[in-house]
């Protein structure tokens, strides 16, 4: 990895995103439980981005497995981290 700690710091944050999605589940109002899903969202999505993006494309590998490997869980984590943002995004603007 070229800066390793954009993955370890992203890894770090997700946690946080745990805490408001238990928070989210027992909301007592729609509006708040919309508010906290819509953070959870934010709060992962970015960090799934990061941590994707610095696995598929920016770490250094010794052998073709290797980089197939960390290529495949890269783009996991960033197809992930779009799909929660994209959503995020549409239930912010009420889609």
């Amino acid at each position: 990895m070229h800066e390793p700690w954009l993955f370890w710091g992203s890894l770090a944050v997700l946690p946080v995103a745990g805490v408001c999605f238990m928070l989210a589940i027992r909301a007592t109002s729609e509006k708040r439980e919309l508010i906290l899903e819509i953070a959870t969202q934010v709060i992962a999505g970015v960090p799934l981005s990061l941590m994707g993006y610095e696995s598929a494309f920016r770490t250094a590998t010794k052998s073709i497995h290797e980089m197939q490997i960390n290529t495949a869980a890269g783009l996991l984590f960033l197809t992930f981290g779009i799909l929660l943002l994209s959503t995020a995004v549409a239930k912010a603007f009420g889609k």
